[in-house]
């Protein structure tokens, strides 16, 4: 049997309520507020695989997944577990889902320390050139241009030029 508490009583709401409660008047409504202030402060969300723990961010390009396919997902961690680190220190992004995403869109969600971008153009992010397998530090972040992962299934010499620099990263 259910009994509804009905009160009035200021103590017995005191006790059960402990927050703050105010009463809002509709004189201010939200049309009020500039488009503008609204617009910067909307926060872009990313789908993404992991847990982020590591603050280590990895973005693909795969036009034919809404993710990454199985097989791509297998040797990026394969790879990432050879450093050490699982896919809970990690955060895989497929950038496909995401063009016109800016490098510090990125660095704002995710809190990135180190960003490895696989056969994504850096200019795309609205960063400089990068030449590949060369790790640069911009704006806190380390930041790595490297081959696609269909680029280094396929050809073995672009895959050791990456993990040669991967290990260290």
């Amino acid at each position: 049997m259910h009994h509804k508490l009905h009160t009035d009583n200021p103590t017995a709401l005191q006790v059960l309520f402990t927050e703050d409660l105010y009463q809002v008047t509709a004189a201010h409504t939200l049309a009020e507020v500039p488009t503008k202030a609204v617009e910067e402060n909307k926060t872009t969300y990313f789908e993404y695989i992991g847990e982020n723990n590591a603050y280590f961010l990895l973005l693909i390009e795969d036009n034919t997944q809404a993710s990454i396919h199985a097989s791509m997902l297998d040797t990026l961690l394969k790879i990432m577990q050879a450093k050490g680190l699982t896919l809970k220190d990690l955060a895989i992004v497929n950038y496909a889902n995401y063009s016109g995403v800016s490098f510090d869109d990125l660095k704002a969600f995710f809190a990135c320390t180190r960003l490895a971008l696989f056969g994504i153009d850096p200019q795309q992010l609205q960063l400089p050139p990068l030449a590949a397998n060369q790790p640069e530090s911009i704006r806190q972040v380390k930041v790595m241009a490297t081959y696609s992962l269909s680029e280094m299934e396929t050809n073995l010499d672009k895959k050791r030029q990456f993990w040669s620099v991967m290990k260290n990263f």
